[in-house]
């Protein structure tokens, strides 16, 4: 299609032709797909950045609850769960104990090397 053309059309089923609008969308695509993929860039690079700045920037305590801990933090009064700390490390422990036990010899080896 040329750009200069103007085209009277007057809908009816005998004009109506699923194959050229395939392909006229289609030659859409394929004639402003540099377009295209640069504004979907720019808009995912600008969504991506406002959800960075809102992480790292926006923060979800109130004034109240960040002078508190503040205060707590210069006192020492910081709770330290230490029953919770405890049982993460025997967790971690209890894995790399799995880990070590299992016979790693009886995996198959993909390469056929043989040691």
């Amino acid at each position: 299609m040329k750009k200069g053309n103007k085209m009277s059309f007057k809908f009816n089923r005998e004009n109506f032709d699923i194959s050229k609008i395939k392909n006229s969308i289609f030659d859409f695509f394929l004639n402003h797909s540099e377009m295209i993929f640069m504004i979907f860039f720019v808009v995912i690079a600008t969504l991506s950045g406002l959800l960075i700045y809102k992480y790292i920037y926006s923060s979800v305590w109130s004034e109240e609850r960040k002078s508190v801990y503040l205060q707590e933090l210069k006192k020492g009064d910081i709770d330290f769960k230490l029953d919770e700390f405890n049982a993460v490390i025997d967790g971690v422990k209890d894995r790399a104990y799995l880990y070590e036990k299992e016979n790693l010899n009886q995996v198959r080896d993909i390469f056929g090397i043989e040691k």
